[in-house]
């Protein structure tokens, strides 16, 4: 095996040849792994899952779905489409693992007909609803993206008010299907000041408040209101605490916010990266207002981390576990969404919004192959332990040696059903080595067995 390249995915059914390196007999589960004479190999953090599938087309598809694994915890796992959403590995994946759909909206041309800027976007909302999924409509206001046809105009209070309150409004009167809208979205700062775009110059302060009142006179009663802002993650920073400052004061001053958001970006290289510890307590310390907290633009960019593919892999698998299992056992946090799923289609590489990169920021790579930090998230949201523990397996193989993982699973009801694996480090001291699944790298791989019958 060699520590380059990506997982494979491999299916087989009854009758098929055995690899020799993934094979059952009867409940037992051997994984085998073997080395050429040059070479010695280590494989940290393994794990294995099982769980009954349907018969999907795309790697990603195939593995073990996150929104239902997260369902078990009373949690949403969502995301927002990609930048080529509609393909048909995007449309299998994103019904196989979302359970929330995010649909960005535009400021529309006219405020009074909010639908005819949003044609090119509603076929998601069909799609959504024809998934059964959660849809959040992101965002109503956002200041740091003002429309310039309201930065460069010249409005009195009022008007601006009546500008306001007719988009809000009438867009979510457009779009029931909507369950959630981000209402107010990034109102502070990097400093933890509020943004001073035209809607606050002009209307004051207080355009937070009326954003909401206005949200909230026309939305359905289950309809989640959200303000939603970014770099809070760590508590006690100057941000963070002006922005559990900025809720609390709204929610005292009778704001109808339902949920508070924190997004979630993360660079790896970064100084203000959240452990779980501290994840845990910005999410307690804003759960204590007495309101629901949602994970809503979760990603972990690795363009500024130095080391190798497979320590940053490693790396950002330990921070998408660290993040979900402080959501999991927050009590308070009703969501986590990732900002994409597939990363050659994240925003981060796009060099006209971030000019300074993006580095594999997601849980699936470019050929659809779920990653080392799929993984972690499936293990935090599994309700379930993996066959083989990632915590306590490490596979090392000598020079021209094999080794053997092993673990039991149960028989399903279903007749189908998938073994995956998932190694989170890879290491050769050598120039390669020979086996199966190759080649080998930090990620997943996969093999379906038909068990009716056997």
């Amino acid at each position: 095996m060699s520590p380059n390249g990506s997982i494979e995915t491999h299916e087989f059914t009854d009758g098929a040849d055995q690899p020799r390196s993934f094979f059952s007999s009867g409940s037992d589960l051997r994984l085998h792994f073997f080395t050429g004479p040059d070479s010695t190999l280590t494989i940290d953090d393994l794990a294995v899952y099982q769980t009954a599938v349907a018969d999907y087309d795309t790697l990603g598809s195939l593995a073990p779905s996150l929104s239902n694994a997260a369902a078990n915890q009373g949690i949403v796992f969502g995301a927002l489409p990609d930048t080529w959403f509609g393909s048909p590995q995007h449309t299998r994946l994103y019904a196989h693992h979302a359970g929330l759909l995010v649909w960005t909206l535009d400021f529309p041309d006219d405020v009074n007909d909010p639908t005819r800027s949003q044609q090119e976007v509603e076929s998601q909302i069909s799609y959504a609803v024809a998934n059964n999924m959660t849809i959040r409509g992101h965002s109503l206001i956002w200041p740091a993206a003002t429309p310039s046809e309201i930065s460069n105009g010249s409005f009195t209070r009022d008007e601006l008010i009546d500008i306001m309150r007719n988009y809000i409004q009438n867009t979510i009167l457009a779009y029931p299907e909507v369950d959630e809208w981000v209402v107010v979205n990034e109102p502070l700062n990097f400093g933890g000041t509020l943004h001073d775009s035209t809607w606050r110059s002009v209307i004051g302060d207080d355009y937070i408040k009326l954003a909401f009142e206005f949200a909230n006179d026309v939305a359905d009663a289950d309809d989640v209101l959200i303000i939603n802002e970014f770099q809070v993650e760590i508590p006690d920073k100057t941000k963070s605490d002006a922005y559990l400052q900025l809720v609390s004061d709204l929610l005292a001053d009778g704001v109808p916010i339902d949920a508070v958001g924190i997004q979630g970006h993360i660079a790896l290289g970064d100084a203000t990266i959240p452990d779980y510890e501290e994840m845990l307590t910005t999410l307690e310390r804003f759960g204590a207002l007495g309101t629901r907290i949602h994970i809503t633009e979760f990603d972990v960019n690795t363009v500024f981390m130095t080391g190798t593919d497979a320590e940053k892999a490693a790396r950002q698998a330990a921070i998408y576990a660290d993040i979900v299992n402080a959501c999991v056992n927050s009590g308070v946090c009703d969501s986590v969404v990732t900002w994409g799923m597939v990363d050659p289609f994240s925003w981060l590489l796009d060099p006209i919004l971030v000019p300074s990169g993006g580095e594999a920021p997601l849980i699936f790579d470019g050929e659809f192959a779920p990653k080392a930090s799929f993984t972690a998230m499936l293990e935090a949201f599994n309700n379930q332990a993996p066959i083989i523990d990632s915590n306590t397996v490490t596979v090392t193989i000598d020079k021209g040696d094999t080794a053997t993982a092993a673990g039991t699973f149960s028989d399903p009801d279903d007749d189908l059903m998938l073994l995956t694996a998932s190694v989170g480090i890879v290491t050769s001291d050598g120039n390669g080595a020979g086996g199966w699944p190759r080649p080998l790298t930090a990620g997943r791989w996969s093999r379906q067995r038909r068990l009716a019958g056997r």
